[in-house]
């Protein structure tokens, strides 16, 4: 699917899910941000969370321990440890900007995500990353709820798949990351996509990092 100029703002339902966003403001004038929070949603018939994975899902600063090696851990950056050929991606990212990360995806990651044995190396990987407290908890919360939720990510995705897998949840999110094909879009643009199929879900976003400041634009927009 195309995400770009079909996905770009506003459309006809980010306009009416703007409308219902501020008709909620109107009526909780001086509240708290949880009730004025809980007035947007009440606007909607459903909801659908959609979060981001590294740092939210996931505990950066957690030890990674892989077992059969009783005396290693690692605490931090975990992709150069895991992730397959990223012990030589990563350094040519900092040297040459992530700007150029089309250009080395196609050269030293694709071929591994392309390969069986490869994605599963991948989705192994993500299993061993350290996990937020509450992630089950939150999975089901969302299932309990009848909620969608979408995990957004620019990581790969056999990493997410395994970062989920940890979760032992009763419903699987769904998963939009790095493919051997797709390089994960603007997240704005990937949420207005998700706007558009059903504008009578309230969409709640997770996040905490740089990759999450284009969900601003949906936020201005009024559809988050």
């Amino acid at each position: 699917e195309d995400l770009h100029e079909e996905h770009s703002f506003p459309s006809e339902q980010s306009t009416l899910m703007a409308d219902k966003m501020r008709n909620a403001d109107e009526e909780t004038k001086s509240e708290s941000l949880e009730v004025v929070t809980a007035a947007r949603i009440a606007k909607f018939d459903k909801l659908h969370i959609a979060s981001d994975n590294d740092g939210t899902l996931t505990d950066l600063t957690g030890k990674i321990n892989i077992p059969g090696l009783d005396n290693f851990t690692h605490e931090g950056e975990y992709q150069p440890v895991l992730i397959p050929v990223s012990q030589h991606a990563e350094p040519l990212l900092s040297r040459y900007g992530r700007q150029n990360f089309p250009l080395i995806h196609s050269m030293l990651w694709r071929d591994y995500l392309s390969d069986p044995t490869g994605y599963t190396l991948f989705r192994e990987a993500g299993q061993l990353i350290p996990v937020r407290n509450g992630l089950t908890e939150l999975l089901d919360f969302a299932d309990q709820q009848d909620a969608n939720f979408t995990v957004i990510s620019a990581n790969f995705k056999p990493v997410v798949e395994g970062v989920i897998d940890q979760a032992n949840a009763k419903k699987q999110p769904e998963i939009i990351a790095i493919t051997p094909d797709s390089i994960t879009p603007d997240k704005s643009r990937i949420i207005h996509s998700i706007a558009k199929l059903d504008p009578d879900q309230a969409i709640v976003y997770l996040g905490d990092w740089e990759t999450d400041y284009s969900v601003v634009e949906a936020y201005n927009q009024g559809i988050v």
